[in-house]
């Protein structure tokens, strides 16, 4: 949605920049008339009465109604009654443009969900840096790369959730869990990896390297062939990508015993190719890569999250508040302070374990859905 698709909102940011554009032309009705009838807006078809503004705004509201409002704001470029606003008008336009590609790329769209902080009945709590990385990742001009680390049990994979979630209500990018711990029938190679994308995303799969091994003998893990593999095969998805399209590749379960070192190698490939941009658009979410990747040179460029860490009492109580807030309604430091101590026990620790949030998981989920309800929790 964007400002030539969506109703005319005159409080929001190019709603009130369109609007001052408008009324600094013209300082009589006739004009406008002939103005608006000149890209199909009739003119028995406006109420003329008021002030310019009240006129405007209604042309305006009526140019969004019928599609007509670009070819609206055209006309006031072209029109010499606005020559000294023909700067504001370009750079609305261009403005305009740049959030419409972004949006079409899915880009911009999903950065605007990043505070979400419910998703389904899972509470977000926190999580700062995850959010801001985010922004950035799926910003139009962000990183491409991320990775979360910490310790099991610490919600890595909890990252997942949200990552699904902006990629769903953005549209135009499509995210894909390649849960590694799910792999079954030996050590993951780098040929399994590719596979499991390949399954997830629909693509034809690339083939076995089987003259590898045969050449190495029966029972042999090719690792003689594992660099040329982890090239070929990072050649079939940059392939596949420019086939069908960019996505965004989650990785998890990278810590786990089914994972072999070549694998792991191949998925250090693909975030270092993403982060050199040799993947286009494509993104891709590390969670667990304890490790570096194979080009250094990509490091600075690699959006990180810091190792997941108990939750002081004051964000958990400012996260209810927040909650509390989305849902219409106003909660005090107090009342926070005392349904947190109900759901974390009493007195509620400072910091929060991350192990007590998730033993409490349940309990949580449902207080933070009755406050976005608007129900006191």
């Amino acid at each position: 949605m964007s400002l030539f698709t969506e109703p005319f909102n005159p409080n929001g940011e190019y709603g009130k920049k369109l609007f001052a554009i408008a009324t600094a032309g013209y300082t009589e009705k006739e004009p406008i008339k002939i103005l608006v009838s000149g890209i199909g807006i009739g003119e028995v078809y406006v109420d003329w009465d008021g002030s310019l503004a009240d006129v405007w705004l209604r042309i305006l509201k009526l140019a969004a109604r019928t599609r007509l409002l670009r070819k609206l704001v055209a006309a006031l470029q072209a029109d010499p009654n606005y020559t000294q606003a023909r700067p504001e008008i370009e750079a609305l336009l261009q403005a305009v443009a740049e959030e419409d590609r972004a949006e079409a790329n899915g880009g911009m769209r999903a950065a605007d969900y990043t505070m979400a902080t419910v998703v389904g009945r899972r509470p977000f709590i926190n999580r700062h840096r995850f959010r801001e990385n985010l922004r950035s990742l799926f910003g139009s001009y962000g990183d491409h790369t991320m990775i979360v680390d910490g310790p099991p049990k610490s919600g890595r994979s909890y990252s997942w959730v949200l990552i699904s979630y902006l990629t769903r209500r953005a549209g135009g990018l499509q995210a894909s869990l390649i849960d590694m711990s799910t792999f079954r029938g030996g050590r993951a190679k780098p040929i399994d990896v590719a596979k499991m994308i390949a399954a997830d995303l629909g693509w034809k799969p690339p083939e076995s390297d089987v003259t590898a091994q045969e050449r190495q003998g029966p029972g042999s893990d090719v690792t003689a062939q594992d660099e040329t593999n982890r090239r070929v095969l990072l050649g079939w998805l940059k392939s596949s990508v420019r086939q069908h399209g960019d996505v965004c590749l989650v990785f998890d379960g990278l810590d786990s015993s089914n994972v072999g070192e070549a694998a792991l190698g191949f998925i250090g490939d693909i975030a270092a190719a993403a982060g050199n941009d040799e993947l286009g658009d494509l993104r891709v979410v590390l969670l667990a890569f304890g490790r570096a990747l194979p080009n250094p040179n990509v490091d600075p460029y690699v959006l990180r999250e810091p190792p997941l860490a108990d939750i002081p009492l004051a964000d958990f109580t400012a996260y209810l508040r927040a909650v509390a807030k989305e849902g219409g309604h106003d909660m005090s430091n107090a009342q926070a302070g005392q349904l947190a101590a109900r759901l974390l026990g009493a007195p509620a620790p400072d910091p929060v374990p991350i192990s007590l949030l998730a033993s409490r998981a349940v309990e949580v989920s449902r207080v933070a859905c009755q406050l976005l309800r608007g129900i006191d929790g």
